[in-house]
């Protein structure tokens, strides 16, 4: 409609004369996007709050689900994203595939937009269609800035520990995918409890041995994790740094210290 293109072009003139005429708002284009959603695509601070004055619907949804905030989380402009949440727009409504826009800020890597959701209480505990919160999201993604972010503004501890509905932890996840950095935050700032067992049982320190990520491996063991936890099928994570050979991945960094601690903790294997 005119409204919608004056809304992305940032026409203000435009659409002032048309709010005279009581220009409906709330029209949808092809892809179910309205004045606001354009607004949002074009840049344009001004103009959401131009159209916000004349009474459109700051959590219009388009055929994706998506609210005009997404649009401006996605589309990098923050100002639009200030804007709308300086507005009173609802900070975490979910799209399609059940992301919110702190989903979608860890991953567009974009730390001044977690910021500012997490000051207008984004929900980080919301999870999408995968079962991913915000700290599984940032965990998977490997963003270590982003996990900063959260922990730092986590408003229950619990939620460092919250299993998906396989029992993966944000650490299991930065576990099994080596992110090294995102590990350490989890276990550092966040006091992560390292010994959370997913469905089949595996702790961190199992996956990390099972995929050879020998930095976790020395992480986990240095922190003081339980070494003797056996998985569903009885394994601790020796039995699986045998099977892996993560054990001489250890000796040819030169961890000695750490491999002697991993074998006299976890005992003598029994038979596999």
């Amino acid at each position: 409609t005119a409204l919608q293109a004056a809304s992305q072009n940032g026409h203000s003139d435009v659409i002032k004369v048309l709010m005279k005429f009581e220009v409906n708002f709330e029209i949808e284009d092809k892809d179910g996007d309205r004045a606001i959603h354009h607004a949002a695509f074009g840049d344009e601070p001004s103009v959401v709050e131009q159209l916000h004055r004349g009474g459109a619907d700051l959590n219009a949804r388009n055929k994706r689900r998506q609210t005009p905030l997404h649009i401006g989380v996605n589309k990098g402009h923050i100002g639009v994203v200030r804007t709308l949440l300086e507005l009173g727009c609802h900070p975490s409504l979910q799209d399609s595939e059940g992301d919110s826009p702190l989903h979608d800020a860890i991953s567009k890597k974009r730390d001044d937009m977690i910021t500012l959701l997490l000051e207008h209480h984004a929900d980080l505990t919301i999870t999408n269609n995968n079962g991913f919160n915000a700290l599984h999201h940032a965990a998977l993604r490997g963003n270590p800035s982003a996990m900063r972010i959260l922990l730092t503004k986590i408003p229950r501890h619990w939620i460092v520990d919250e299993k998906k509905d396989d029992g993966y932890t944000a650490l299991h996840l930065a576990a099994l995918n080596n992110h090294v950095e995102v590990a350490e935050l989890l276990v550092h700032q966040g006091k992560a409890n390292m010994d959370i067992q997913n469905v089949n049982l595996q702790t961190a320190l199992h996956l990390a041995v099972e995929r050879q990520h020998t930095q976790i491996v020395r992480l986990l063991v240095r922190e003081c994790c339980n070494l003797n936890v056996p998985d569903k099928d009885g394994d601790t994570p020796l039995h699986e740094a045998l099977r892996h050979h993560t054990l001489s991945q250890l000796r040819q960094l030169q961890d000695m210290q750490d491999v002697g601690k991993l074998l006299m903790g976890l005992g003598t294997p029994g038979a596999d």
